[in-house]
């Protein structure tokens, strides 16, 4: 008949560390789920600040612009330009473009074109990205009324 030997002090805490170390990770992971001893998480909302400006107005000639440049958009990524139709219009085009300087004077790059489709509406072309210079310019003679044009960015 065999006889067990009593343990040391050591070999019992040896025998007996794997228990205690589920239970450690087991708490811990416990601890980490609801949030124990881990500093709050805080989440800070950023104020989204839009700013506007009116650039077309009562216009009608060919080739009338207004541009807008780095003094009104150094933080724009979002621009929407709101095109609106007068009543009495009949006819027309604007054509939204981008260039590198406020004052360049060679051909822009044209965004997007709006032709008229009906007096007294408002149409809007909305840009994603960075630009140096955006100009509303009639490229096409408004008949028969005029148009405005504002520019909102964030």
């Amino acid at each position: 008949m065999r006889t067990s030997t009593p343990r040391s002090r050591w070999s019992r805490a040896f025998c007996e560390w794997p228990v205690l170390a589920h239970w450690a990770i087991g708490f811990a992971l416990g601890w980490f789920l609801i949030g124990g001893m881990l500093p709050a998480r805080t989440v800070h909302a950023t104020e989204v600040t839009a700013t506007s400006q009116h650039l077309l107005t009562a216009a009608s000639a060919n080739n009338a612009a207004v541009v807008i440049g780095p003094g009104f958009m150094p933080r724009c990524r979002e621009t929407a330009i709101y095109i609106v139709w007068g009543a009495g219009v009949g006819s027309g085009g604007v054509t939204i473009e981008s260039a590198h300087d406020p004052n360049y004077t060679g051909t822009w790059a044209p965004l997007a074109v709006v032709a008229w489709t009906a007096a007294s509406k408002e149409d809007i072309i909305q840009i994603t990205g960075v630009h140096d210079a955006i100009r509303t310019r009639i490229s096409t003679v408004i008949g028969g009324g005029t148009i405005d044009s504002y520019a909102v960015c964030n």
